[in-house]
């Protein structure tokens, strides 16, 4: 039978979970610009792409860390990757 990972520590789900609402932010930031830059293009969503994908991994890493055990941690596992 094949072992299951540990998955990671919460710290580094903390840290991810910032960085990645950091990045989400910043893509908005950079579609709201270009689209205001070049409103004939529209540049076809790409920028708002990238928004989704992020969105994506956010979500699946809220998956796995719900089904880790981290129990004895006080922050709300649902405010790591799912706040803002």
């Amino acid at each position: 039978m094949p072992k299951h990972k540990p998955g990671l520590a919460f710290q580094d789900h903390l840290l991810i979970g910032k960085d990645l609402y950091d990045i989400r932010n910043r893509l908005v930031e950079i579609e709201t610009l270009l689209n205001r830059a070049y409103p004939k293009y529209r540049l076809k969503n790409t920028p708002g792409k990238a928004v989704e994908s992020v969105d994506k991994l956010r979500w699946v890493l809220e998956d796995c860390i719900s089904k880790e055990d981290h129990s004895a941690n006080t922050t709300s596992l649902a405010q790591v990757y799912l706040f803002g």
